[in-house]
């Protein structure tokens, strides 16, 4: 019999990728209520939340007052997720292997994001 009250790999995994999940989501839903401008999720795109701005690119206007959430939010998403998938016990190493370095990709793309803002004037340098 199996207790239920183990701590195991697969629910600290868990726990690291719900976790991701939601500090992306409130990092969005948080940043996007506090846009001066209303912010609209199918015609902007999700970057501008990360620009302090005024700033303008490809005609859109980006101002967002909360852009060191939508930044951090980035950054932990791309960690915290790196951690969860690294946490999962696979068992194939070349599929173990490849997770991993796809996972590590992620983390390293999301994180950029939020490092590098997209404007008009990061277009121009």
């Amino acid at each position: 019999m199996q207790n239920s009250n183990k701590i195991t790999r697969e629910k600290i995994s868990s726990y690291f990728l719900i976790t991701s999940a939601l500090i992306y989501f409130i990092a969005e839903f948080v940043s996007a209520a506090a846009c001066p401008q209303p912010y609209s999720y199918t015609q902007n795109f999700i970057s501008n939340l990360g620009v302090k701005g005024p700033s303008t690119l490809f005609g859109q206007a980006m101002l967002s007052p909360l852009s060191w959430l939508m930044n951090s939010g980035f950054l932990l998403l791309g960690i915290v997720s790196f951690i969860g998938i690294i946490l999962l016990p696979i068992k194939a190493p070349r599929l173990r292997w490849s997770i991993h370095i796809l996972s590590f990709l992620f983390m390293i793309g999301v994180m950029l994001v939020g490092i590098f803002h997209g404007s008009q004037q990061a277009l121009q340098n």
